[in-house]
């Protein structure tokens, strides 16, 4: 059983489990609106648990690495790579327009988990800092 994980867009999330041989087993796509960052463990132990898979069953995790909202990949990478290090796992980032099926078709080339730390990919730089300098 594979895991995917999508938070590239701030008004979703995305999780999905399925089987490389068996096909999808859960997915939800919740309204995140700015809540990543509290929906989506909980998102990842809903899926699991409707598709009746354990989490010593998962076998690597895929995650949308971007582009997409700063905050909101931040998030679902960052919770992606602390699963796979606590599981002791692969993890494969993909573009945030790869569907859950195209990705997991990827399994099967071999090339997917290559790595062991995916980072974000935000198509911008972060608009991030104080306006007015620092005192």
């Amino acid at each position: 059983m594979y895991l995917f994980i999508n938070t590239s867009d701030k008004a979703a999330c995305l999780v999905a489990v399925i089987g490389a041989a068996s096909g999808m087993r859960a997915k939800a796509c919740v309204s995140a609106k700015q809540k990543s960052s509290e929906l989506l463990l909980s998102l990842v132990a809903r899926v699991l648990r409707e598709g009746a898979v354990d989490k010593k069953d998962v076998r690597g995790i895929i995650v949308a690495q971007g582009p997409g909202s700063f905050t909101s990949l931040r998030i679902g990478v960052v919770a992606a790579n602390a699963l796979a290090f606590g599981l002791r796992i692969p993890i494969a980032g993909v573009s945030s327009a790869v569907s859950i099926d195209k990705a997991f078709k990827m399994i099967d080339t071999g090339l997917l988990f290559e790595k062991q730390i995916i980072l974000p990919r935000y198509g911008s730089e972060p608009n991030i800092g104080t306006t007015g300098g620092v005192a």
